[in-house]
């Protein structure tokens, strides 16, 4: 298993990976060490091999993702079976929400057909391993607050204003 660490404008970001897929995106903390630890405790193994290279197109379009540029993370293959099947159909539709809008935790459940489920959707959501690449910060509370993430409220405030600034739009909740 591979893993990178990168300093940018937002912080320090790491991840894990391997020619499988994406394993775990570290989100931007004020210090290497702190995402150094963070990624090593997330391996599944302790065989890790630092490899800057082989994360170079993710570490480009995470800058460029937030700098509130064009980005494309299609690309990345990601290793789905790391999470449960369950997990694994919300976080794909979480995917599909688009850019600079949000959904509620109930309209996600409701869309992976467990209507009673907002809270195993946000179980889902905390236990996202690819944070920005599957958007779960575009997930909020049927009250329109923003309720968890891993990377604390503030964050999760400044990525929705970041895509709402981007796409003009401002957040929007469709219910």
């Amino acid at each position: 298993m591979y893993y990178a660490i990168w300093c940018m404008d937002w912080g320090w970001m790491g991840a894990l990976g391997d020619e499988q897929g994406l394993a775990y995106i570290a989100l931007p903390k004020t210090g290497r060490e702190a995402i150094n630890q963070e990624l090593h405790k997330q391996a599944s193994t302790n065989s890790l091999t630092e490899n800057a290279l082989f994360f170079t197109t993710l570490a480009r379009e995470l800058d460029r993702y937030f700098r509130g540029e064009v980005f494309d993370f299609s690309r990345f293959s990601l290793k789905w079976h790391l999470v449960t099947p369950y997990r694994q159909r919300v976080l794909q539709k979480t995917m599909e929400i688009p850019y600079g809008e949000t959904r509620t935790y109930k309209w996600l459940a409701e869309q992976v057909g467990n209507p009673r489920g907002s809270r195993s959707v946000g179980q889902a959501m905390a236990h996202n391993p690819w944070p920005i690449v599957v958007p779960c910060h575009r997930v909020i509370g049927s009250n329109g607050k923003l309720t968890g993430f891993g990377g604390g409220l503030p964050m999760k405030e400044k990525l929705l204003a970041l895509e709402a600034a981007r796409s003009g739009k401002g957040p929007t909740t469709p219910f």
